[in-house]
C-alpha cells in the first residue's frame, strides 16, 4: 500500500501544471546603505495586473509609512583568558595555540602585556583600568578610542565602563590585558597578538553596542513593501574590535514619513 501511496502521489506531481507567477524585486539606496524590499502580495498570477502594478511603482517615490523597533544589543566581550586568547588568535591571526603562547610569553617578559596563562576573566577592584587606557593614548592605532574612554563623560555612550565579569577566577592572575606600550613592535606575529590583546581590553572597558532590530513598511505607488534589518544606534565596543562584527542585515537609520527613491525595480 506505502508503494502504491509513493506512485499515486509521484503521478499528481507530474501531472500538476506549474502555474506562472510574476513578482516585484526592489532595492534602494538610503544614506548609502542598500536596503532590500519584500512586496507585501508577494506574487501575482496574472501578467498584466504584474506589469500594470510595476509601472505604478517604477513611477513613484518611496515613502516610509512605519517603523517598528525592538531593542537590540551586542554586548561587549568578558576579560581576556589563556583559552580565549588561543581561540581569537587562532580564528583572526591564524596562529596555533602553542604560537600564540609563545609570541605571548615575549610581550610578557619585554613587559607589554600581563602575564599570559591565566583562566581568570574578572578585573580586580585593585587594578587601575584608566592607567592602563593611558597607557595606549601614543599608539595613533588606539589614541583616539583612549581619548573618548577617558575624556568623554559617563552620560557619553563612547566613555568608559566598568568591565563586565567573567565566570572563571583562578585567583592567581589577572585576565591579559597590556602593560605598556607596542607601537613600536616590529615582528609581525608580536604586533599582531599585542594588538589583539589591547583591543580586547579596550573593548572589555567600553560600553555596549545599542540597536533596533526593525520592521519598516513603505508604500510605492500605493504597494507596499517591507524591509527588517538591525539599525546601529551606539557602536560602543566595536568601534575598537575591528574583528568583531553585528551580524544580519543593518539598515538606515530610517523615519515614518521619510521619502526615498528607488535604485533598481525588475519584474520576475
Amino acid at each position: 500500500p506505502t508503494l502504491g501511496f509513493i506512485v499515486q502521489r509521484q503521478q499528481e506531481i507530474e501531472a500538476h501544471a506549474h502555474k506562472q507567477f510574476w513578482k516585484i524585486d526592489l532595492a534602494t539606496k538610503i544614506d548609502q546603505q542598500h536596503v532590500k524590499w519584500s512586496w507585501r502580495r508577494k506574487r501575482v498570477f496574472d501578467e498584466v495586473v504584474a506589469s500594470l502594478l510595476f509601472e505604478r511603482v517604477l513611477e513613484s517615490p518611496g515613502t516610509i509609512e512605519r517603523v517598528q523597533p525592538k531593542p537590540a544589543t551586542k554586548v561587549r566581550p568578558v576579560p581576556l583568558c589563556t583559552l580565549e586568547l588561543q581561540k581569537r588568535a587562532s580564528r583572526w591571526l591564524r596562529l596555533a595555540p602553542d604560537a600564540t603562547m609563545e609570541v605571548a610569553e615575549k610581550l610578557y617578559q619585554n613587559a607589554l602585556i600581563s602575564y599570559p596563562r591565566t583562566e581568570t576573566e574578572i578585573f580586580k577592584p585593585g587594578l587601575d583600568l584608566r592607567d592602563l587606557i593611558d597607557r595606549q593614548r601614543g599608539d595613533p592605532r588606539f589614541a583616539s578610542f583612549c581619548g573618548d574612554l577617558l575624556d568623554k563623560p559617563a552620560n557619553d555612550p563612547r566613555s568608559f565602563c566598568q568591565p563586565r565579569a567573567g565566570k572563571r577566577d583562578d585567583e592567581a592572575h589577572p585576565p591579559i590585558h597590556p602593560t605598556g606600550d607596542g607601537s613600536q613592535l616590529t615582528d609581525p606575529r608580536q604586533k599582531a597578538v599585542f594588538e589583539l590583546v589591547t583591543r580586547h581590553f579596550l573593548a572589555c572597558c567600553a560600553k555596549d553596542g545599542v540597536g533596533r532590530q526593525t520592521l519598516v513598511d513603505a508604500d510605492i505607488g500605493g504597494e507596499k513593501f517591507e524591509a527588517r534589518g538591525l539599525i546601529i544606534d551606539q557602536r560602543g565596543w566595536l568601534d575598537i574590535y575591528r574583528w568583531e562584527r553585528w551580524s544580519g542585515t543593518q539598515l538606515p537609520l530610517l523615519q515614518e514619513g521619510q521619502l526615498f527613491d528607488i535604485t533598481k525595480v525588475e519584474l520576475v
